[in-house]
């Protein structure tokens, strides 16, 4: 609480009466001029007096830069009027009065109705009558030779929806290229193979220090396939991302390597594949059993055709590896022609629905079989069956097949 005096008193102090407030100030008074003078009581709601332009000033002066880059141009404190800008439009509503406008409608087109016709623009184009020329009964009609879009280049399409699609145009994650399919490859005088298909692994941005600086670029990996067993890879490197697939798409038709398949749907055995610090396990299942491993394994095997297989892998799943050891496993898999001519003897299969009867799936020819009865005959020992037929033993000898 304070204490306010109207009227300002000169003199000296006959008796001095301390008033003090919350503020901290203190006025001496003498008795004669408490008589005259007028007294109001008033509270201080702030502490901070001064100038009104000092105030203001220290508010809207900015904040200092301290240490930095000195400002070479000063701010602009003079904000442009909302509505008047540096070209001087007007705007109705926000720098001049809004204008009624009656409605008038367009004058009626008598002919509209004559060269409307059905929507097969994707196929026709129709030549409509010229300015104050009346259309004839008969149109003309031109075919359009225009190239289908392919489904690549709608990928990418802006507001679309991938969810619900299928997974071939979804990809794996998001709108990135990996897993969606990426068109036909492309021959040296760009006739696409129609009988391939390809689907993009990997796209990423890579860096090269050269002496002028450094070079980025982008590096792709594209698995090719007919589905019948014929498939290959490579890896393609552009400025860009597009450039890039191109021409990992139409080098890996360059490269094609034949994988057998047993019954045109899965693999023949067993067996481990490893390449560098990647080690993948597959194993042979029934039908209908599907597709039961990592998504780059899966997109090589849906090239390839197989339908039924399961893998694990251990170790490194960096993709170029991971292509690599499927291709080097599927190659140096045995088939069972293979086995019954390196053994000499008949390759026979049990299956629940034969009721576990021994069918002869492959034979030896009289030669093989030959050589292997002497060589059995010289070795005299007792016969081994496992020894034969587990693929970890004696049936699979992957052999090395240069990628």
């Amino acid at each position: 609480m304070a204490w306010r005096i109207s009227k300002y008193v000169l003199g000296s102090c006959l008796r001095n009466i301390s008033c003090a407030g919350r503020n901290g100030t203190i006025c001496c008074l003498s008795s004669m001029d408490l008589l005259s003078s007028n007294i109001v009581k008033f509270r201080q709601l702030s502490g901070v007096t001064g100038d009104y332009e000092k105030l203001w000033g220290a508010v809207t002066g900015g904040r200092g830069t301290g240490r930095g880059k000195k400002r070479t141009k000063p701010k602009d404190k003079e904000a442009v009027p909302t509505g008047f800008g540096k070209f001087g439009k007007t705007w109705p509503g926000l720098n001049t009065p809004v204008q009624v406008i009656p409605q008038k409608s367009k004058k009626k087109n008598k002919h509209k109705d004559n060269y409307l016709l059905k929507p097969q623009m994707s196929e026709v184009a129709v030549t409509r009558p010229r300015k104050g020329q009346a259309p004839s009964s008969q149109f003309s009609v031109e075919r359009q030779h225009s190239k289908e879009i392919p489904a690549w280049k709608k990928a990418f399409k802006k507001g679309e929806r991938m969810y619900g699609q299928d997974l071939s145009r979804r990809g794996w994650s998001g709108k990135t290229w990996r897993g969606r399919e990426f068109g036909a490859p492309e021959t040296a005088t760009r006739d696409a193979l129609e009988d391939f298909q390809s689907i993009v692994l990997e796209l990423r941005r890579v860096s090269n220090m050269t002496p002028g600086g450094r070079k980025r670029s982008q590096r792709a990996i594209i698995v090719v396939g007919n589905r019948n067993g014929a498939a290959g890879f490579a890896v393609g490197k552009g400025q860009s991302g597009i450039s890039a697939l191109k021409k990992a798409k139409n080098k890996a038709a360059k490269y094609l390597y034949y994988i057998d398949r047993c019954e045109d749907r899965t693999i023949y055995h067993d067996f481990v594949s490893t390449h560098r610090k990647t080690t993948i396990r597959f194993e042979r299942k029934p039908p209908g059993y599907g597709l039961r491993c990592h998504r780059i394994i899966r997109a090589v095997a849906d090239v390839l055709g197989i339908e039924d297989m399961r893998c694990k892998i251990t170790g490194s799943t960096t993709p170029i590896s991971v292509v690599r050891a499927v291709f080097q496993g599927l190659l140096s898999q045995e088939t069972h022609d293979q086995l019954a001519e390196r053994k000499g003897l008949h390759v026979v299969e049990f299956r629940p629905e034969n009721s576990m009867r021994p069918v002869i799936v492959a034979s030896p020819s009289p030669q093989a079989a030959r050589e292997a009865e002497k060589q059995r005959t010289l070795e005299d020992k007792d016969y081994d069956f496992d020894e034969i037929f587990d693929p970890y033993k004696g049936a699979h000898r992957p052999r090395k097949v240069k990628l």
